[in-house]
């Protein structure tokens, strides 16, 4: 009976530790370069803007705003990048939040199961 008890510890030890770096890789899922949406947008905008080609913003779900830079950089409320496209600074500001709460929360009720 003692070796039951021991191995049922130590299989929820096991459990317990993949549990937990599952959940830490999850959250961290979308720290890299991987998880960043928004530079490609601000990349097809930039190549409109180098064709001359017409753009909208509401065509884009994370670009909010593009601006030239003509007087250095202004601080602003959001995040953006700044690119050069034919001799002037742009600014993108852009809106993104990683979001893979579902994934996680899928991942944990899956795995309690």
């Amino acid at each position: 009976m003692k070796s039951f008890i021991r191995l049922a510890v130590a299989i929820i030890a096991v459990l317990a530790v993949i549990f937990t770096g599952a959940n830490i890789i999850l959250h961290n899922e979308n720290k890299g370069d991987a998880g960043r949406p928004y530079r490609v947008e601000a990349e097809r905008i930039a190549a409109r803007i180098e064709n001359r080609e017409p753009y909208s913003l509401n065509d884009y779900s994370y670009i909010k705003n593009v601006e030239i830079q003509e007087n250095g950089f202004q601080g602003g409320d959001s995040d953006y990048l700044v690119k050069e496209i034919g001799g002037k600074l742009y600014r993108f500001d852009y809106s993104y939040q990683a979001d893979n709460t579902s994934a996680i929360t899928s991942f944990n009720i899956c795995f309690g199961v």
